[in-house]
């Protein structure tokens, strides 16, 4: 039987928090006509009194696999991978989990590979901040191009 856990990016400090996902539907903040807001936490493994809020689109399931190159390393939903030279996203489809191409073109299931040969490369979040850092700086240093002149 397969140990169903999750992980997710604090709200407070942006950090990654693993293990049991649970949701709470609260008053919206600044509502007093009933609005909710759905609110994720993960309840902790290393302290299960301890439950985090999480930013929701950072939220990743387990499945159940590990890192071949790295036992440590649980595979989790948004990790990136690296086989052949072909980068792929771990994504939970048709019902399985499965190795999606970067052009959505090529797909893998993850249980009938063996993922020896995969080489982890890091997860989506992660490139999206250096995406947006990148951004950021480049707008920035064209801002100051534009003060010079």
């Amino acid at each position: 039987m397969r140990i169903i856990l999750f992980r997710g990016k604090r709200i407070d400090n942006g950090e990654w928090v693993y293990g049991h996902l649970f949701y709470e539907i609260v008053q919206a903040k600044g509502s007093y006509d009933g609005v909710t807001e759905v609110q994720y936490l993960i309840q902790s493994n290393d302290c299960p009194f301890d439950k985090y809020r999480v930013i929701a689109h950072t939220i990743g399931q387990y499945t159940g696999k590990y890192d071949k190159n790295d036992r440590n390393r649980n595979i989790y939903e948004g990790d990136l991978y690296k086989i052949k030279g072909v980068i792929y996203k771990v994504e939970f489809r048709d019902y399985r989990f499965m190795l999606v191409g970067e052009s959505n073109s090529k797909y893998l299931d993850l249980d009938f590979i063996d993922c020896s040969d995969a080489e982890y490369i890091g997860d989506i979040f992660e490139k999206e901040e250096q995406k947006n850092e990148e951004e950021n700086k480049e707008k920035y240093s064209e801002e100051e191009e534009d003060e010079e002149d």
